[in-house]
C-alpha cells in the first residue's frame, strides 16, 4: 500500500514537470516569433542567411534585392511588393503609350504617322470613342519602366524572393504573364549595356529618326517606349564590368539573332568594341554591313564536317551554343557544339551552332526525295513553285520539314502493256512518244520520224515559252525556271518572266517562266533549217534540246545559252579538246532520252560556289551573286566576275579580301616609278578613306600595283605625269613637260592632246599615247619592211614596189609619206606550208599559243602564220589527213598518241554571237575557245590572261583585255631585248653602238672612268636600234657567237649562217626576237644554231634527224654555258647560296646592284659595274658572295679586286685587299 502511494506521487511529479516545461517553451517561442515579426514591422519579415541566422546591415546595398535595411534594428526585412496591374486598353501584349507627363498618347487611325515608334494606332477598348497608340509591352511581365532578364534561349529569368539569381541591380518580381517569379531591371529605354545621354543641364538629348546626326559619333538613336520619344544612347561600359558573366553572354547571344539584322543573319562584333560600321570593309569578310543600323550583318555560317547540318530552333534561325555554358545555351540531343565555318570562303566564323549528324529523309506519301535522301530539296507545302516540275511537296518523316518528293521509286508497274509503255517514256518532260511507240531519230536527218511529226504533244503539260523564238532559261538541273509577276521570284539578267504557254493546267496569274527576247537557232538543228521550219507541230527549238537528260541520277547536263552542250564520243572530256582539272570534269554521255544523241554531263553540286583563294564574295540575300563573263557592270565597285573555285560551270561576282592583313613579304611597287616608303622591315600601309593620313609628308596613299585593294605610302612625284597609256610631250630646250590649256588646242604638238594631269589637280599637260599610230591606212594592211626594220617608202600614187602584190599608199601615220602597202585582205595561212584550219570559207580561226586550253579542233595546233604576230589553227605533223591513215610517227622517246577519227571535210562550227566590241587601234581582243572576249575593271586590272592588258574598248566604261597586235622588235637578224615580257625601250640621241662584237681573247681592259663616261641606256652587249615601228627604238642585241656545227655521222659538216637564228636541225623556231617562259603546244626548247640561247622546236625535223653527235654536241654546250662569264667585262655579279641572284624589273636587288640581262641566256641578274662606287663599298654585304666577271674564257686579274687565275675557267670568290 505503501509502495503504490509512492508510485503514485512519483508519477504526478513527472507529469507536472513535463507541463511546465511544454508552457515554457511555447512561451519562448511565442514571443521570439513576435519580437521577430514586430522587429520587421507587421507586414514584414526578415531575410535570413543561409545558416538561418538573420542578415544584419547598415545600408540596403548589404541586402539582397528585393529586402531593404530596416535601420532602426539593422536588419535585412522583406515587405510585400507594390506589382503594376496587368496593362488595359489595347490588345493582349501590348501596351499603351505615355508622355512625359504621364498622359495617354492619343492618335487618329485615318491620319497615318500618329504613333511614334513603330506602334499602331487602336480603338481604345475600355472607351470606345478614344484611339490610343499601343505598342509591345516591353515589360513582358514586368512593372512600369522595367524589363525582363532573358536567358540564351529567350526565355525568361526565374528567381525565389530573398536569394541571389538575379545578376547586378534587376530584383525578382511577380510576372502577370507566366505568374512566376521573374528577375526585372529597370528599363532606361536604351538596349541592354546602353545608358542614355545628358547635355550640360541633365536633361536627355533627343533626336529623330529622319536627323539622326544630331546624336554624338559614339551613340545612336533609339525609341523610349517609356516616354514615347526617341533618344540618344551610348555605350555603357562600366555596366559590361558590373553585370555577372553569365548575363553577359546572354544578352550578347540574345542580341545575335535581333531584328537589327535580316531573318536568317547575325551579328558579327568587331573586336572588342561596340558593333559599329560604316561600310562591308569594317566587317569580317563572311559579314556586311547595315547601313541603316551600322551593325555587320551574315549568316551563321555551315557546319564543318560534310554531311552534317544545323539544328534550327522554334523561331527557323539556327540553334546558337558555346562551350563555356553547359546549361544555359546546351545543344539538344543527338547535336553537338561546333565552329561554323562560311560556305563561300571557307573561313571559320568564330560563330559556334548546333550540328547533327545526317540522317535519312523520306517522303510520307510516295515517291524519293529529290535530288537524295540525305540533303532533299525543302520546301513549303502553300507555296507552289518552291520545287521544280513534275515534283511534289510532301511532309517528310523528319517533324515540321517538307520536302521535294519525285513520283518514281515506289510505284509498281502491274501488267497493263500501255501503262508499261509509259512507264519507259524516253520522251522529254511534256511529251509522249507517237503511238507510245519509243522510234528513235537523229535531228539532222530529215524522214527519220513519222510524216510533221518529231515529238508529238499529248495531254501531258507543255512548259514553253508564249513566244516561240524565245529561249527558255534553265536551272543547274536542266528544269525552265520559274517566276512571279510581282518580281518576288525574279529571272536573271537578259530574261524576262513571261506567261506559260500550254495547256491551262500550267496556266496561272501570277507565275510563269523565265524566257528570253534573244532568238538564236539551236546547234543541233542548224545544219538542216529547212527541215525543222516544215514542221508543223515543232512549237520550239528550246523543247527537243532543253530536256536531253544525263543517265545518271547524280549528273546533270550542260546548259550554254539555255541549250545541252553536244558532244562527238563518249567517255571523253567535253567540250572536245578542253579538260578541267577540277571536282565537275564534263564527260560525254549518251542521253537517256535520245538514242546515240551525245551530250556533256557533269556532277551535281552539292555546295554553295566559292571565289578563288584570296578573293571573297559579293554578298547578296543568297551568299554570292552570279553573274556572266560577258555581260559587263553586274558587280559592284570593287567586284568582279570569276569563275567559281570549285565550279567551273559558275560565275560569281568577287573581290580579293580587304580584311586580311597584308602580307609583308610580298613585292609592293608604287605606281608611275615613285619611291615606296618602308617602315622597318616592311613597307609602310595606309588608308585612304582615313581621315587622318597615315603616311608622312612628301607622301601620299597609292595603291600598289598588282595589290588590289593594299595601299601603301609612296613619295609624291616632283613632276606632274600623264595618265596610263600616255607620256609627257618634252620641251626640247628645258626637258620638262609641256603644260597646257583644254581651252586652247595649239599649246601642244600635233601628235599630243591636252589630258588631265594622274598626280595634279587642275593641272593639264601634253601627253602622247603610247599605241603605235598604223602605218597604212586602211585596217588589215600591212607595210613592206626593209631589213633595217624601216617601211620602204615609194613617191606617190602609183608608184611601183619591190613586191607586185604591195602598191604605194599615203601614211597618216608617218607624216604624210607615201608607204609600200599590202592587199588588206591577204589570205591568212600556216608559215611552215600545213594545212590552215578555216571556221567559215575565207575565214582563218585565230589562236593564242599561250592560252592554258587548246582554241583548235582535234588534229590542229596552234602555230605561227605568214603574218607576224598572228598565230592560226595548223594540221599536227602527226595528225591523220582527211579520210586516211595517221602520218608515220617521228622516232622519239614518247608514246604515239592513240588515233582518233577526223570530222568530216564538211564540217563547220560556229562560234555564239558576241557583242561588237573591239580593242584601240592596233590591238587585238583575247578570244577564249567560244569566240567570248575577257572583260576587265580598269587599267590597273591585272587579271587578263598573259601578254594580254586591260585596255579601253571601242565603247566608252567598258574594259577588256588587249594585246599590241603589231609587236615591237628589232630588226631581222637582230635579238630583241625582254623586260617583264616587254621590249626595252631606249633612246636614239644616247645610242652608242657595242663594241661587245669583237673578240673576246682579243679586248684589250677598258679602264673604269671610260665605262662612266659611256651613256649607252641599252645594257652591255645590246644597241639602241630602230624597232618594227618607225620613231619606237628598242635595245638590240648585237652580240655574233660562233655559228654551230652539226657532225652528221658521215664526214660531213653542215654550218648554218650566224647571221639567222635557227634550231640547231635548221628548224625556223616558233618565235623570232621574243622571250616567253614556255613554249606552244607541240614545240620544245631546244638549243638554237646560237650558244647560249635556246628557241622553241619541233621534235619531228623537217631537214635533218638529229643523230647522236648532236646529243653530244648539245651536252659539251650545256657544259660550257657554265664557264661562260654571265655579266660582261668590268662587272661583278652577286651570288645567294651560291646561286647568281635572278631579277626583273618588279623586284629589289642588293644595294649598289641593277638588275641587267645576261649575255647567254634571256634571264636577267643582278649587277655591279666597276667605279660605281669605290673600292671599298663593292663587297658592302658580306652575307652575299661576289664573283670577278672580268674573266671571261681566259685567266686574267680583275682591277681593284684580286681574281684567282685557274685554266677550267670557272670564276671564283674576290677576296678584298
Amino acid at each position: 500500500m505503501l509502495l503504490r502511494t509512492y508510485r503514485s506521487i512519483i508519477k504526478h511529479i513527472f507529469l507536472l514537470i513535463f507541463v511546465l516545461y511544454t508552457i515554457i517553451i511555447t512561451s519562448f517561442t511565442t514571443n521570439s516569433y513576435k519580437n521577430f515579426t514586430n522587429n520587421c514591422e507587421p507586414e514584414g519579415r526578415f531575410q535570413m542567411t543561409v545558416h538561418g541566422q538573420t542578415r544584419n546591415c547598415l545600408v540596403d546595398l548589404d541586402c539582397l534585392p528585393p529586402a531593404k535595411c530596416l535601420t532602426k534594428i539593422n536588419s535585412c526585412c522583406i515587405f510585400p511588393l507594390n506589382q503594376s496591374v496587368p496593362p488595359i486598353g489595347c490588345p493582349k501584349g501590348t501596351r499603351q503609350l505615355r508622355k512625359t507627363n504621364g498622359e495617354w498618347l492619343n492618335c487618329s487611325p485615318i491620319k497615318p504617322g500618329s504613333c511614334p515608334g513603330g506602334t499602331l494606332c487602336y480603338q481604345d477598348s475600355i472607351n470606345s470613342e478614344q484611339f490610343r497608340c499601343c505598342g509591345k509591352d516591353p515589360s513582358e511581365g514586368c512593372g512600369t519602366g522595367q524589363r525582363v532578364l532573358k536567358h540564351l534561349n529567350g526565355s525568361a529569368i526565374l528567381c525565389i524572393p530573398g536569394t541571389a539569381e538575379c545578376p547586378g541591380n534587376a530584383i525578382c518580381e511577380w510576372s502577370f504573364d507566366i505568374d512566376r517569379f521573374q528577375c526585372c531591371e529597370s528599363d532606361n529605354g536604351c538596349l541592354q549595356n546602353e545608358i542614355p545621354m545628358f547635355d550640360s543641364e541633365g536633361n536627355v538629348i533627343n533626336c529623330s529618326l529622319i536627323t539622326p546626326k544630331f546624336c554624338p559619333d559614339t551613340a545612336m538613336c533609339r525609341f523610349n517606349f517609356w516616354t514615347a520619344t526617341y533618344q540618344c544612347c551610348k555605350p555603357n561600359n562600366n555596366n559590361l564590368v558590373r553585370h555577372h558573366s553569365v548575363l553577359k553572354e546572354s544578352i550578347d547571344q540574345r542580341k545575335t539573332f535581333s531584328k537589327e539584322c535580316p531573318q536568317g543573319e547575325i551579328i558579327y562584333k568587331l573586336d572588342d568594341r561596340e558593333d559599329k560600321c560604316l561600310s562591308d570593309v569594317d566587317c569580317p569578310p563572311m559579314a556586311r554591313c547595315n547601313l541603316l543600323k551600322n551593325i555587320c550583318c551574315g549568316p551563321p555560317g555551315e557546319c564543318p564536317k560534310p554531311g552534317e547540318y544545323p539544328v534550327f530552333d522554334e523561331h527557323d534561325n539556327i540553334q546558337l551554343c558555346s562551350s563555356h555554358f553547359t546549361v544555359i545555351n546546351k545543344c539538344p540531343e543527338n547535336s553537338k557544339c561546333v565552329e561554323s565555318v562560311d560556305p563561300l570562303s571557307g573561313l571559320l566564323t568564330g560563330k559556334q551552332i548546333c550540328c547533327r549528324s545526317p540522317q535519312i529523309f523520306e517522303c510520307i506519301a510516295s515517291g524519293l526525295p529529290f535530288p537524295n535522301e540525305q540533303n532533299p530539296l525543302r520546301c513549303e507545302l502553300n507555296n507552289p513553285i518552291t520545287c521544280p516540275i513534275d515534283m511534289l511537296c510532301q511532309a517528310s518523316n523528319i517533324s515540321g520539314i517538307s520536302i521535294c518528293c519525285s513520283g518514281r521509286g515506289k510505284t509498281i508497274i502491274n501488267s497493263n502493256n500501255r501503262k508499261r509503255r509509259r512507264e519507259f517514256n524516253l520522251c522529254p518532260k511534256g511529251w509522249q512518244p507517237y503511238e507510245d511507240l519509243n522510234i528513235f531519230c537523229h535531228p539532222t536527218l530529215s524522214g527519220s520520224c513519222p510524216v510533221i511529226i518529231i515529238i508529238k504533244n499529248k495531254n501531258i503539260p507543255l512548259i514553253a515559252c508564249f513566244n516561240n523564238d524565245d529561249i527558255m532559261e534553265l536551272t543547274e538541273d536542266g528544269y525552265p525556271r520559274r517566276c512571279t509577276f510581282d518580281k518576288r521570284i525574279p529571272c536573271k539578267l537578259g530574261f524576262i518572266c513571261q506567261p506559260l504557254r500550254g495547256t491551262s493546267f500550267y496556266k496561272s496569274s501570277s507565275i510563269g517562266v523565265c524566257c528570253s527576247e534573244k532568238r538564236s537557232p539551236h546547234a543541233a538543228f542548224s545544219s538542216n533549217k529547212k527541215s525543222v521550219q516544215n514542221i508543223e507541230y515543232h512549237s520550239h527549238s528550246q523543247d527537243a534540246s532543253a530536256f536531253f537528260r544525263c543517265p545518271s541520277s547524280t549528273q546533270i547536263p550542260v546548259i550554254r545559252q539555255g541549250q545541252n552542250l553536244f558532244c562527238e564520243l563518249p567517255g571523253q572530256n567535253c567540250p572536245p579538246g578542253k579538260l578541267i582539272h577540277s571536282p565537275y570534269n564534263f564527260l560525254s554521255q549518251s542521253a537517256i532520252n535520245a538514242f546515240a544523241m551525245m551530250i556533256c554531263c557533269r556532277k551535281v553540286r552539292q555546295s554553295s560556289p566559292r571565289c578563288p583563294e584570296g578573293m571573297t564574295p559579293e554578298r547578296s540575300p543568297i551568299g554570292y551573286v552570279l553573274c556572266e563573263l560577258l555581260v559587263p557592270d553586274q558587280c559592284k565597285t570593287g567586284y568582279q566576275c570569276v569563275q567559281s573555285r570549285d565550279d567551273p560551270e559558275q560565275n560569281i561576282c568577287c573581290s580579293r579580301t580587304r580584311n586580311a592583313r597584308p602580307n609583308v613579304n610580298a613585292q609592293y611597287i608604287c605606281p608611275n616609278q615613285q619611291v615606296l616608303l618602308r617602315d622597318g622591315s616592311g613597307p609602310r600601309f595606309c588608308s585612304p578613306s582615313s581621315i587622318q593620313s597615315t603616311c608622312p609628308k612628301s607622301y601620299s596613299c597609292e595603291e600598289a600595283i598588282g595589290q588590289p585593294g593594299v595601299f601603301v605610302c609612296c613619295s609624291i612625284p616632283a613632276q606632274p605625269i600623264c595618265p596610263t597609256g600616255f607620256d609627257s610631250s618634252l620641251d626640247l630646250r628645258s626637258g620638262n613637260p609641256i603644260y597646257c590649256s583644254p581651252s586652247d588646242l595649239s599649246m601642244c604638238p600635233a601628235e599630243a592632246d591636252c589630258l588631265l594631269a594622274e598626280n595634279r589637280a587642275n593641272t593639264f599637260l601634253c601627253c602622247v599615247s603610247r599605241e603605235p599610230g598604223r602605218i597604212c591606212p586602211q585596217s588589215g594592211q600591212h607595210a613592206l619592211l626593209q631589213p633595217n626594220g624601216q617601211p620602204e617608202q615609194c613617191s606617190g600614187p602609183g608608184a611601183p614596189c619591190s613586191k607586185p602584190s604591195y602598191t604605194c599608199q599615203l601614211s597618216y601615220t608617218l607624216h604624210n609619206l607615201y608607204v609600200c602597202c599590202g592587199p588588206p585582205n591577204s589570205a591568212i595561212v600556216c608559215a611552215d606550208g600545213r594545212e590552215t584550219f578555216h571556221q567559215e570559207f575565207g575565214k582563218t580561226v585565230q589562236c593564242n599559243p599561250m592560252s592554258l586550253y587548246s582554241q583548235c579542233p582535234s588534229g590542229f595546233e596552234c602555230a605561227l602564220s605568214n603574218i607576224p604576230s598572228m598565230h592560226v589553227c595548223c594540221r599536227r605533223m602527226d595528225a591523220p589527213q582527211p579520210g586516211g591513215q595517221p602520218l608515220p610517227q617521228a622516232q622519239t622517246d614518247v608514246p604515239p598518241p592513240p588515233y582518233l577519227p577526223s570530222p568530216p571535210t564538211s564540217f563547220v562550227t560556229f562560234r555564239p554571237p558576241i557583242e561588237d566590241l573591239g580593242c584601240p587601234l592596233g590591238w587585238s581582243a583575247y578570244e577564249d575557245h567560244r569566240g567570248a572576249h575577257h572583260f576587265c575593271q580598269d587599267t590597273l586590272d591585272m587579271t587578263c590572261p598573259h601578254g594580254f592588258s586591260c585596255a579601253q574598248s571601242s565603247v566608252e566604261g567598258i574594259f577588256m583585255c588587249c594585246r599590241l597586235a603589231s609587236p615591237i622588235q628589232c630588226p631581222h637578224a637582230y635579238s630583241t631585248l625582254m623586260v617583264n615580257n616587254s621590249p626595252k625601250l631606249c633612246s636614239i640621241a644616247s645610242r652608242q653602238i657595242s663594241s661587245s662584237t669583237l673578240n673576246y681573247q682579243q679586248q684589250t681592259t677598258t679602264t673604269i672612268s671610260t665605262l662612266i663616261n659611256k651613256n649607252n641606256y641599252c645594257p652591255n652587249g645590246y644597241t639602241c636600234m630602230q624597232s618594227s615601228i618607225p620613231a619606237v627604238y628598242v635595245c638590240c642585241g648585237t652580240i655574233t657567237l660562233p655559228s654551230m656545227s652539226i657532225d652528221t655521222g658521215i664526214s660531213k659538216t653542215i654550218t648554218t649562217s650566224s647571221n639567222e637564228l635557227l634550231c640547231s636541225n635548221g628548224q625556223i623556231p616558233a618565235y623570232l626576237g621574243q622571250f616567253i617562259p614556255e613554249c606552244p603546244p607541240s614545240y620544245i626548247c631546244s638549243p638554237s644554231n646560237r650558244i647560249g640561247l635556246n628557241v622553241c622546236c619541233h621534235p619531228f625535223p623537217i631537214v635533218n634527224r638529229r643523230s647522236a653527235a648532236i646529243k653530244e654536241y648539245s651536252d659539251r654546250k650545256e657544259d660550257e654555258i657554265e664557264n661562260i662569264n654571265i655579266c660582261g667585262t668590268e662587272a661583278l655579279l652577286a651570288l645567294e647560296d651560291g646561286k647568281p641572284i635572278e631579277c626583273n624589273v618588279t623586284s629589289e636587288c642588293p644595294q649598289n646592284y641593277k638588275c641587267q640581262p645576261s649575255l647567254i641566256n634571256t634571264k636577267m641578274y643582278c649587277l655591279q659595274r666597276f667605279g660605281a662606287f669605290g673600292a671599298s663599298k663593292l663587297f658592302f654585304f658580306s652575307h652575299f658572295t661576289k664573283i670577278c666577271c672580268s674573266c671571261f674564257l681566259i685567266t686574267s686579274n680583275c682591277s681593284n679586286s684580286r681574281c684567282s687565275s685557274e685554266v677550267n675557267l670557272r670564276t671564283k670568290e674576290v677576296q678584298l685587299n
